[in-house]
């Protein structure tokens, strides 16, 4: 499988977010520059179809928001957005640019740490929207994914009182708490005494060493991951820990190394592996050690070191019309720096891989509306969107 690992010279800077250990991919949702800029960036030569040099402009000036973490549609044909905050809150609102008034939609407990959150595909005419977050004190802290449904008097807000939890988990740094996982569950229906079913085509039912609810393993910290709506492959952003970020392309029953590896490199010396993946210990882990499945270590398609960026941000497939330039690339980005990129996936290889904008704050995620554009959320309260550049500009490194 092709690969890009970029390069540039600057300073390290360490501080990251406290970042989702646990993402969700629901069966029935799937919740489951003209040119490269001269930063160093070990790409590959030919470069069809470049991207182009994109400006960021505030989407909704008269809104602003603490700490968005998330910004969805709703699916229902209203072309209303959603923004979901750390505090906790989800707003919704007018999918325009004047826009001055935001609802609040769903506000979670207090002391909650909202991560995410997804509405059901027929939630125009069911009203479900899943969360997820975090619970309770720092001793005490727990993952939680909820179903909400819509008051029937008022579609702009929940009732808080339909909370159903779906899964919880207690906050562990050990495997088989699940956490370093994508989980693949059916939230459409029970089966034995749990509120969901787990899909009979998981890649570990009957593996006594890991959970059936697990879809891939492998992670460090993953934020963010999506599928291309064209091709059905989802796509992940892990953050590593001292050296390097990845963006890995998912397929079933993956391993994707952590804590053996990060990035393309050995994590740490203390480990070995064995010719079919297996995992020999020298001494313990802290977070606990996964289980030997035979499977081969799998790579990341995209890494970069912390010189560039040091929490990546997993981001979204442009199909929107407003930028046809950008047509299928896939736009990701970095938390601290700001960065943007886009790169171009061919089915194996990497085409190419170029920073298209920048942003002067903490990144947070990416989102579409219904029409396919894609917006960021950033901790300065802003909601951003992508409008071309002069063709004399490019994005500052």
């Amino acid at each position: 499988m092709g690969h890009i690992t970029i390069r540039m010279s600057g300073k390290r800077n360490r501080k990251r977010p406290a970042f989702a250990r646990l993402l969700f991919s629901l069966a029935c949702t799937e919740f489951v520059f003209t040119g490269l800029l001269d930063l160093g960036f070990s790409a590959p030569k030919e470069s069809p179809n470049p991207l182009p040099a994109l400006k960021m402009v505030n989407a909704f000036p008269g809104l602003k928001f603490i700490n968005p973490i998330r910004i969805r549609n709703l699916g229902d044909g209203s072309d209303r957005l959603s923004v979901g905050t750390q505090t906790g809150k989800i707003f919704v609102f007018k999918n325009s640019s004047d826009v001055s008034e935001k609802k609040l939609f769903l506000s979670v407990k207090s002391k909650h740490q909202l991560m995410d959150f997804v509405f059901h595909p027929d939630f125009s005419e069911n009203g479900y929207v899943f969360t997820y977050y975090r619970s309770g004190g720092e001793r005490a802290q727990r993952s939680v994914l909820s179903r909400f449904k819509v008051d029937e008097n008022d579609g702009d807000r929940v009732d808080p009182k339909s909370e159903k939890v779906i899964l919880e988990i207690p906050r562990s740094f050990h495997f088989s708490n699940l956490l370093g996982t994508m989980m693949r569950i059916d939230v459409d229906s029970e089966e034995q005494g749990r509120p969901y079913r787990i899909p009979d085509d998981n890649p570990f039912i009957g593996n006594a060493s890991i959970p059936d609810q697990v879809w891939a393993y492998g992670f460090r910290e993953p934020w963010r991951f999506c599928f291309d709506p064209k091709t059905g492959n989802c796509w992940l952003g892990d953050n590593g820990q001292w050296a390097y970020e990845e963006v890995n392309l998912i397929i079933p029953g993956g391993n994707y190394a952590w804590p053996f590896k990060e990035g393309f490199l050995p994590f740490n010396k203390k480990y070995s592996r064995k010719k079919r993946g297996g995992m020999e210990k020298n001494a313990s882990f802290r977070f606990g050690e996964p289980p030997d499945t035979g499977a081969e270590f799998i790579d990341p398609v995209i890494e970069y070191p912390h010189r560039i960026g040091v929490c990546v941000v997993g981001g979204e497939f442009y199909y929107g019309e407003k930028i046809p330039e950008l047509l299928g690339a896939y736009i990701y980005g970095d938390y601290q720096y700001g960065r943007i990129w886009g790169m171009r996936w061919d089915g194996t290889k990497v085409l190419n891989n170029q920073q298209v904008a920048r942003i002067y704050s903490n990144l947070s995620s990416f989102g579409k509306d219904e029409a396919g554009e894609i917006y960021v959320t950033a901790f300065d309260g802003n909601i951003y969107k992508f409008e071309k550049a002069p063709p004399s500009v490019s994005p500052k490194p």
